[in-house]
């Protein structure tokens, strides 16, 4: 009797989680979209990108969010459009010219976000997904030569 009465609440508790979840989750779009300040029709679009990142039509998908964002005169979510293609290469299983895409991308990212004075995604780029890609493929002495000469220019912003 005991186990049935388990069962019961184990599976009533389950049910309300499962019933309560979709609500929570719409509510943390929500909390996240007033936080950044994002229009909502770019934050439902790039949200859709973010989970299509690995995939090759996503960089039209990306292209497109810069120009939404362009034409709504959101400079940051233009980086941000710009910093998931950065991801798409740095997620991305490997491939040939994957690397020659991660530093095109990743100098296109650097360029735009001194232009817009956005300097987190200048960094996020360079340090997060550059430094550490090279970190993941071995290759040492790249990410200590990037690490370096970031470390020079943050420095030399600060001064």
């Amino acid at each position: 009797m005991k186990v049935c009465r388990s069962a019961g609440a184990a599976s009533f508790f389950l049910l309300l989680f499962w019933l309560l979840t979709p609500g929570r989750v719409c509510g943390q779009e929500t909390n996240e979209q007033e936080k950044y300040h994002v229009d909502s029709t770019l934050f439902v679009y790039y949200q859709r990108c973010r989970t299509e990142v690995t995939s090759p039509s996503v960089m039209q998908k990306l292209d497109t969010l810069f120009q939404m964002a362009k034409e709504k005169g959101d400079e940051r979510m233009q980086a941000v459009a710009l910093s998931t293609k950065v991801d798409h290469f740095y997620f991305s299983p490997s491939f040939e010219g994957q690397e020659d895409s991660l530093i095109f991308y990743t100098n296109t990212v650097k360029d735009f976000s001194l232009k817009t004075d956005q300097p987190q995604y200048y960094y996020f780029a360079w340090a997060n997904r550059l430094i550490t890609y090279y970190t993941k493929q071995k290759k040492f002495n790249l990410a200590l030569y990037e690490a370096t000469k970031c470390k020079k220019r943050l420095k030399a912003g600060r001064d």
